[in-house]
Order: structure tokens, then C-alpha cells, then sequence
């Protein structure tokens, strides 16, 4: 029989896992064995790991030898020598004590897998040589004699019972057997078989002629016997006995299925627990209990102390109704069982919050996209449990007044895009940094009247953030309005403060720094208020206080010069002048003409008087006389030999 029909007897009930460890099996090679006596078989039970391979402990190998090219003999089919046991190691010994003849045979290590570990196999030729010794026995003296005659084969006495007297189905049974000779005495290194249907077994007597044959095959309930064979030896002749195994009924056992919670939802931790227990609801440990979902196998667990089993089922399964069942196959004397139930897996909400509350904003969940509502609030009842690509997309408002910038997510991620488990039930909040347009509007700070933008330049701003910022003096600019901060586990959004720093006009800063400040709203216009102010200039006579002079000339605080014409009272008014500090010279009056600086920080009138040449010669004219007079009162006589002098001239 070859390994294609082991494989057909001993695995046609072997259930197939799809998803165990791969195994393999080992036997070490084994020298020639001397017909008749023992030969020991090693092997070993193993996994690959990454680092070579890993024994695999306490597991049950099943070894059996067929003959192979023999017709006699004490192995006359595939047998089954034992149940292996692996060690700590996963090595696996065992002595064969069957007397073989001399020939050929094939020996097989068997493991027939579990919910964790894949089945494997190895198979080994061996050899036996030589012949069993035989013993003549001598003649007898009398017909009393115990010994056999020469010739003759001595008769065996075969005797066997179970070693339990109420034996349940499903249970091992141990059947004792004893071969002895007509005198009692303990056959040993025999070779014994028992027979059940399809199960045969076969041990080599102790030393006392006892072998002990443990019948791991479940029995069904009712009435069985068992056949013992002795084949014979060198000197004994065949034998065979019976005996009667009643196999009482397993005991029933019940299996109930409990959710841990009434609501089940998609992507959750999500559990079950199986109660296996007696019909009077004893519970029953250390049973394996298997698990299905949707009819598919998916993995088996051990009951409690209890008789519980914990059932997880996957986060990957999707929304709406599933069946559940789970099925004990018996074992120990107990029966089998199972229960089966219909549960109902919700969809969990995907829900994400804007801050600040921003409507019509589009997040993309897989293949979906869902949309934020007025309060900032897009849900979304997933379907599938599992990680999935949620992505925020270009925000699109739809009348352009506003602009909205992807900031970051509430649990510190940076990207739009990224990978959430969407069935965790968590609310996720996503920052935006929001901008509106904003016109700047230029006013002097005393009259409100409109300043002319051309005239402006070099127009900055600092905001609350740290942000500098440049402005136009014409028309509008998209500025920041907030700046999204982390508080513990949530986000904040904060108003952005602007602050004037600069307005430039003709050269000079028209504002005090910071002391104007702006947020940011939908149609916004920010109104800023200059130092401009009117200068009126009026020239006047020193000392008749008429009106002088045909105009002005006024330097600015740049450099810059301005020709100023008077109006026929001499006067003039500039509108609108940055503040600083000015100088006004008076044109077109004919005397002494002073340059006379301004400081302009507010509306100022400048009175300017001008020492004409006619004030010049009205002085000096009232200086001379006051000499003249003063001389001709101190001192007459002068003025006499001056009249004198002049007389003595006309004559």
C-alpha cells in the first residue's frame, strides 16, 4: 500500500485549514533491524521559522508501518504502531518491540493537524535481517509434563478486559491483555493485535507478558467486541480471544451563543461568547469549540474553567445581517452540540467637524464624498469596517467671498490626505485657515476726507500671529482672518489682529505705529486714518501789515519743492500735507525774506512778515531824523556854523 492510499485512509475525516502554520515531519535514519528484536524511531515535529526551525511540543504523531514486499507474517496490512507524543523539543521516540521477520517495510509519521498547525508526513524504508531465534523445546518425561513435546506446539492462554467498566462514547479505552503459557506464566516480547471495527492496534508484551492497547478511536454508543490475536511464535501456536465493550451514550451537552453587547457595530471590538455546558448546565472545560461565520470556518477556542469561549469576530466585516454558529464535535464522553445565530451588524458613524464651522466643505471617504452642513458637519454611515483613504479636498466656496485653507487634523496630522480606521467612533475635527478680500480706505484722521492712493506707498502691517504683511494702496487684498491652535485634544480658532504699522506718503510714515488695528470679515474695509493736515500761509507787510508778496515756496519734508501762488490777499491754504516738518519761504515781495520751518502735526496757520525795502528806508529815514534831531538839541552850536557855512556858500 503506498503513501497516495495512507494518505486516502488516514486523512479522508481530517478537516482542511486554510490559514494554519505550516508543518513538517522528520524521521531520523534507521540502520538495518535484526528480525525479532526491538528498533527504536526518532523523528521530530517542526515549523520554519526566520531563523531555521522550531520544534513544535506536545503534539500527537501517529506512526504505523505497512510490510512492503512480503505476504507473512505478523504485519500483514498498514498498522498502527502507536500515538507519539512530541517532546519540549518537538522530538519525537518510540521503541518498537513488534517481532518482525526478515523482509522490507515502510514506516510513517502521521500528524494530522489542528486549527493552529498544517498536516505533514514523512515516510522511511527499513530492513530487517537475519531470522528470530528459535527454541526446540525437550521431550517430556511424563504426560504430566508442561513442557511440549518435541514437534509439537505448546498451547498459549490469551486473556483480555477493559480497564474501565462503564465506559462512555467518545472516551479512550484501555484494553488489558495477558499471554501466558499453559502454566501461566507471562509470555513477554509477543506480539499481540486487537481488532475493532476498522481500528487495529498492535503491542509487544511486557516482560510479564502484558500489553495495554489504548483505543483513542471514538466508539459509537451500543455493543462492540473486540478480537485479540496472538499470531504465534517459535514454539506456541495460534490463539485468539473476545471480549464485549458496551459503549454507553455521551453525555449531551448543550452550546449557547451571547453577545457581549446588544448593538454591533461595523469595525468595532466586537465579541461573542460561547457557553458550553452539561444538559443540568455544569460547565464543560478545555473543550475545543469550533467557530463559524457565514458558514466559513474560521478558527476554534478553548472552553474555560467556566466552559466559556471568547469569539471575536472581524473588524472587516460589513454592515447588515450574518449568521454565527459555533459546533462542539464531542470528545471525553460528551456529545457533540452546536448553535447557530443571526446577528445584525450596524453601520457606525464617520462624522468630522470643521473649526471654524465652515459649510460645503468636501471630504472624500474611499470611493465617497460627503459634505460639511452650515454648522461645519459632515457624517457619513460607513458600510465596511477597516482602514480607508479620507482625503479633504480644495475648498470651493461658492460666491468666491471667502477662502479656505487645510490646516490640520485634530490628532496632529498635517496632510489632507491620510489613512483613518473610519469604524473607530471617533469625531475628527480639521482646521481651516480662512481669507477675505479687504479694501483699504485712506481718510486724514481730522476731516475723514478721502486721501488720494496714488500719493501712498510702502504700506505694512503686522498681525497677532507675528505675520508681516504689504498692502496695495489700491484695491483689494485676500488677508488671513484666524490661526487654528491646538487645547488639549481639540482645535481653537483665533481671530488674526492686525496692526498698522506703515503708510508712507511723500516720504513720510502718516501713522503711529499699532495704534490702529483690523480683523479680517467677509466685505471687510478697513478705513485708515493718516496724519494729513491743511497748512494756510498769509504774508504780510512788517510794518504796515499789508498783504505782500505774489506766492511761496514750500519745501517738504522729502526734499520736494512747491511753488505756492498767493491770492490777492497774499494768502494761501495746502490741503492735505503729510505731517513733518516743512519750510516756507515767501516769493515775489522785494526785502529781507527769512526762511521759516513748520512742524506740521495738526492744521496750522503760518503768519509770515516780510521787512520790505520801503520798511528798510522808512527806518533808516526815522533813524536819521532821530540822530539829526537828537544833535541839534544837544549840541547847537554845530548846527549854527552849519547854518553859517551855508551862508557864506550863497554869497
Amino acid at each position: 500500500m503506498g503513501m497516495l492510499a495512507i494518505s486516502n485512509i488516514f486523512f479522508a475525516n481530517v478537516r482542511a485549514y486554510a490559514d494554519n502554520v505550516p508543518t513538517f515531519v522528520v524521521i531520523d535514519p534507521i540502520a538495518p533491524v535484526k528480525s525479532g528484536g526491538p528498533f527504536q524511531v526518532t523523528g521530530g515535529l517542526y515549523r520554519h521559522t526566520e531563523t531555521g526551525q522550531e520544534g513544535i511540543p506536545q503534539r500527537s504523531v501517529s506512526l504505523y508501518i505497512e510490510p512492503d514486499g512480503i505476504t507473512t507474517g505478523p504485519i500483514t496490512q498498514t498498522t498502527l504502531l502507536a500515538k507519539v507524543f512530541s517532546n519540549q523539543e518537538g522530538r519525537l521516540n518510540w521503541v518498537v518491540r513488534d517481532s518482525l521477520i526478515a523482509g522490507h517495510y515502510r514506516l510513517y509519521f502521521i500528524y494530522e493537524g489542528s486549527p493552529r498547525y498544517s498536516k505533514s508526513n514523512a515516510v522511511i524504508d527499513i530492513s530487517v535481517i537475519g531470522s528470530p531465534p528459535v527454541t526446540h523445546n525437550q521431550p517430556a518425561t511424563s504426560t504430566s509434563s508442561s513442557k511440549p513435546i518435541v514437534g509439537q506446539l505448546a498451547p498459549v492462554r490469551l486473556v483480555a478486559r477493559t480497564i474501565a467498566t462503564d465506559i462512555i462514547a467518545g472516551q479512550t479505552i484501555s484494553i488489558i491483555v495477558r499471554l501466558s503459557n499453559a502454566r501461566n506464566i507471562g509470555l513477554a516480547k509477543q506480539n499481540v493485535r486487537v481488532k475493532l471495527p476498522e481500528i487495529t492496534q498492535q503491542q509487544v508484551t511486557a516482560a510479564d507478558g502484558v500489553a495495554v492497547f489504548t483505543i483513542k478511536n471514538p466508539l459509537p454508543a451500543g455493543k462492540h467486541v473486540a478480537t485479540i490475536l496472538f499470531g504465534g511464535a517459535p514454539g506456541y501456536e495460534r490463539t485468539q480471544a473476545t471480549i464485549g465493550i458496551l459503549v454507553n451514550p455521551a453525555i449531551t451537552t448543550t452550546l449557547a451563543l451571547k453577545k457581549a453587547t446588544d448593538d454591533l457595530y461595523v469595525g468595532a471590538d466586537n465579541t461573542m461568547t460561547a457557553q458550553l455546558a452539561t444538559q443540568d448546565n455544569q460547565p464543560i472545560k478545555t473543550q475545543l469549540v469550533r467557530f463559524y461565520l457565514d458558514n466559513e470556518f474560521r478558527y476554534g477556542v478553548f472552553t474555560d474553567i467556566d466552559g466559556q469561549a471568547l469569539l471575536r469576530l472581524p473588524r472587516e466585516m460589513i454592515a447588515g445581517s450574518h449568521t454565527v454558529s459555533v459546533t462542539f464535535r464531542g470528545d471525553a464522553g460528551f456529545a457533540p452540540s452546536e448553535q447557530l445565530e443571526q446577528i445584525t451588524l450596524l453601520p457606525r458613524p464617520f462624522e468630522v467637524h470643521t473649526i471654524p464651522p465652515l459649510p460645503q466643505v468636501k471630504i472624500q471617504i474611499g470611493q465617497q464624498i460627503i459634505q460639511t452642513d452650515p454648522q461645519g458637519v459632515a457624517r457619513l454611515l460607513v458600510q465596511r469596517g477597516g482602514e480607508q483613504t479620507v482625503s479633504v479636498l480644495p475648498y470651493e466656496f461658492p460666491n468666491a467671498t471667502i477662502k479656505a485653507r487645510f490646516d490640520r487634523w485634530s490628532d496632529d496630522v498635517y496632510s489632507a490626505t491620510r489613512t483613518i480606521n473610519v469604524n473607530n467612533g471617533k469625531a475628527y475635527q480639521i482646521g481651516f485657515e480662512l481669507s477675505y478680500p479687504v479694501e483699504t480706505l485712506f481718510v486724514e484722521a481730522n476731516t475723514g476726507r478721502m486721501i488720494n492712493p496714488n500719493r501712498l506707498n510702502n504700506i505694512r502691517l503686522i498681525n497677532s500671529a507675528g505675520d508681516n504683511i504689504s498692502l496695495e494702496a489700491i484695491g483689494e487684498k485676500w488677508i488671513k482672518a484666524n490661526r487654528i491652535t491646538k487645547r488639549e485634544s481639540t482645535l481653537e480658532s483665533s481671530a488674526l489682529v492686525y496692526y498698522i504699522q506703515n503708510v508712507t506718503a511723500e516720504g513720510v510714515n502718516v501713522v503711529n505705529e499699532g495704534q490702529q488695528k483690523f480683523e479680517a470679515h467677509p466685505n471687510a474695509q478697513w478705513k485708515v486714518n493718516l496724519q494729513m493736515h491743511n497748512l494756510k500761509i498769509t504774508a504780510y507787510d512788517a510794518l504796515s501789515g499789508f498783504p505782500i508778496g505774489t506766492g511761496a515756496q514750500l519745501i517738504h519734508p522729502s526734499g520736494k519743492l512747491d511753488d505756492i501762488v498767493f491770492d490777492g490777499s497774499s494768502q494761501a491754504e495746502v490741503q492735505s500735507l503729510a505731517r513733518g516738518s516743512y519750510t516756507v519761504t515767501v516769493s515775489g515781495a522785494y526785502g529781507i525774506r527769512t526762511p521759516m520751518p513748520v512742524s506740521l502735526s495738526q492744521n496750522q496757520d503760518v503768519q509770515i512778515a516780510i521787512i520790505s525795502y520801503f520798511d528798510i528806508f522808512i527806518i533808516f529815514t526815522l533813524l536819521l531824523a532821530i540822530v539829526l534831531i537828537t544833535l541839534a538839541v544837544g549840541r547847537p552850536a554845530v548846527f549854527q556854523g552849519l547854518r553859517g557855512a551855508m551862508s557864506q556858500a550863497n554869497v
